[in-house]
């Protein structure tokens, strides 16, 4: 592969951020790789405090959304770094019957 991503890589870029009564949750972006990013933090019962985040990682103009960074790259290296002009990468699920032991 020619152009490989790692989480290193990325350097995200804060766009938004919305306050809720028991809840924050931030947005960014990378531009030049097409990745989001969203994190989820509850508020804890003090009101005050924050507990851990929840982040969710996004390539743009996918539905498909991953909690490791590290299967996010992996995923865009291989959309990307796809050379053939005739064809494409099509995930498919094929069931075939479990072959029983004799």
């Amino acid at each position: 592969m020619k152009n490989l991503l790692s989480p290193e890589d990325i350097r995200w870029e804060f766009i938004s951020s919305l306050g809720f009564v028991d809840q924050h949750h931030a947005k960014y972006i990378n531009k030049e790789f097409g990745l989001e990013m969203e994190t989820i933090t509850k508020k804890l019962s003090d009101g005050i405090s924050f507990g851990k985040s929840k982040v969710y990682y996004f390539i743009t103009g996918q539905e498909k959304e991953y909690t490791c960074i590290q299967l996010l790259c992996d995923d865009w290296n291989e959309i990307n770094n796809y050379d053939d002009p005739e064809n494409e990468i099509v995930w498919i699920k094929k069931i075939v019957p479990i072959k029983k032991l004799k």
